[in-house]
């Protein structure tokens, strides 16, 4: 299946807002799945169309299936890129009672925040990548994966819900 979102958001001080901004976000995905198979193809961005938007509404990179090398929300700026391509294998299936089944998969990640409002240096283009195994339960999505960036960054994850 496939799916696509786009919303806007405009602030203006004539309303009662503190200060004039916009804020333009995107994304879409592509999945296929050829029996126990599945591939997840997906792209985000964002901008503030050149508003001056504030810190509080930047958009964020980091984290899981979000540059899975990095810390949760590593980056964040006035504008972002993220693309991602996520294979998994359903290797086992759950009795209905517990949930549907266990899966082993790795993605591929690249993103880009840029005029970041944190002060730091701009990060430039970002490469990530992750392996995990997770399940879908009665509880919802478990998953427990590794990820790995640029110049050596790593990160281990442990979530329940989605990541």
């Amino acid at each position: 299946g496939y799916g696509a979102t786009l919303s806007y958001y405009a602030a203006t001080e004539s309303f009662g807002s503190a200060q004039n901004y916009q804020r333009l976000e995107g994304r879409g995905s592509y999945v296929q799945s050829w029996g126990p198979h599945t591939l997840n193809l997906f792209a985000a961005g964002g901008t503030d169309l050149g508003t001056d938007m504030p810190a509080y509404e930047s958009f964020s990179l980091g984290g899981p299936l979000r540059l899975s090398g990095f810390r949760l929300e590593q980056f964040s700026g006035r504008r972002d890129a993220l693309g991602r391509a996520v294979y998994y294998n359903q290797f086992f299936s759950l009795p209905d009672l517990l949930g549907s089944g266990a899966y082993v998969g790795a993605s591929a990640e690249v993103g880009r925040i840029t005029d970041r409002t944190d002060g730091f240096a701009q990060p430039g283009t970002l490469y990530s990548g992750s392996v995990f195994v997770g399940a879908s339960t009665f509880l919802g999505p478990a998953y427990l994966g590794a990820g790995f960036g640029n110049n050596g960054a790593a990160s281990v994850y442990l979530l329940l819900g989605a990541p």
